[in-house]
């Protein structure tokens, strides 16, 4: 599975949408965090959070699938797990970056039919020959999906605090570079902001990949929604240079890797007009907002129970029109 997330710059990002330029914000001396500049831009307060909203449900829903998938790899139900890689081209889309709306996908899980396969096994070399019936209950699966879905939710709000954590380390370690250069003598100084056990059972088994891969989305969407604002409200120098290094840099496979690098390109002057880029200031940006998308994401994670009970409504009300409705069949 390919856990890498490719950066899209802004303006492939929004397509069509086109953000107005706001001259009452543009080099303001009175800002003076970015991150409150950058959410109170409409850009951020509608299209661009509430696209980071469902990219993160979406994505929820992608790693319950892969823990569900998990599980039946250990447990050797690989015909289950087959039909789950197929069903709706799941893998297919989750490889090409295709699966959204994940919530229209287990709806339709939910209202699949029953399906039976057949399974072939074979003894002593191919020379005995068994074929057994096997039924696979989609309603089933969904329901299985939406709990794990749910634990990870829970899991993630933890989670997701971690990340002020790891910006302060990330900041912290920039110094112990710039002060000690031996990368053996650096390890030895970092710290641990993460910490989980495989073994536990309160934990769901990928949740240390699904970490390393939530921080890498949180990157990501941290660095889409600096763009416009750098671009309508700061320097254009430091937006062409930002677009440019995201360019530059192309995959985004560790979202700390991703801001480790920014922070440590050396200072660059410009002229017409005259202008010093600092790299560093710009990872810091991104480091603040990081903080920020995660203080949103969490909010999200709070509601999926809620979610789950609308979505358990509709299907139960749903089951009972078409029990109705075959009663009113049978009168008839």
């Amino acid at each position: 599975m390919n856990s890498q997330l490719t950066f899209v710059p802004q303006t492939t990002f929004l397509g069509a949408v086109a953000l107005p330029r706001r001259a009452s914000c543009a080099r303001s001396s009175g800002v003076r965090s970015a991150t409150t500049a950058v959410l109170d831009t409409p850009a951020s307060n509608t299209y661009l959070q509430r696209h980071a909203e469902l990219a993160v449900r979406d994505f929820l829903t992608r790693r319950a699938v892969n823990t569900v998938m998990y599980y039946m790899h250990e447990l050797g139900d690989n015909t289950t797990r087959t039909w789950l890689k197929r069903f709706e081209r799941f893998s297919e889309r989750v490889e090409n970056g295709q699966f959204v709306d994940g919530e229209s996908y287990l709806n339709r899980m939910m209202r699949a039919e029953k399906e039976r396969i057949s399974v072939q096994v074979s003894h002593l070399g191919g020379r005995l020959l068994r074929t057994y019936e096997y039924d696979v209950e989609p309603f089933r699966l969904a329901k299985r999906i939406l709990d794990i879905r749910k634990q990870l939710a829970a899991e993630w709000v933890g989670d997701l605090r971690c990340i002020e954590m790891e910006n302060l380390e990330i900041q912290r370690m920039a110094i112990e570079r710039a002060l000690c250069s031996d990368e053996a003598q650096l390890e030895s100084k970092r710290k641990l902001i993460f910490d989980s056990d495989p073994f536990a059972s309160d934990q769901t088994p990928l949740r240390y990949k699904n970490y390393h891969a939530l921080k890498t989305l949180i990157t990501s969407h941290a660095v889409s929604r600096l763009l416009p604002y750098v671009r309508d409200c700061g320097s254009n120098h430091d937006y062409m240079y930002l677009l440019q290094f995201c360019r530059a840099y192309g995959m985004i496979g560790d979202g700390d890797q991703f801001v480790r690098e920014l922070m440590g390109r050396p200072i660059e002057r410009r002229t017409h007009p005259s202008y010093t880029i600092q790299p560093r200031s710009l990872a810091l940006q991104v480091l603040e907002l990081r903080t920020a998308v995660a203080a949103e994401w969490i909010e999200v994670m709070k509601f999926v129970p809620s979610e789950h009970m609308l979505m358990n409504r509709r299907i139960l009300e749903r089951s009972v029109e078409m029990g109705d409705g075959v009663c009113e069949q049978d009168e008839l």
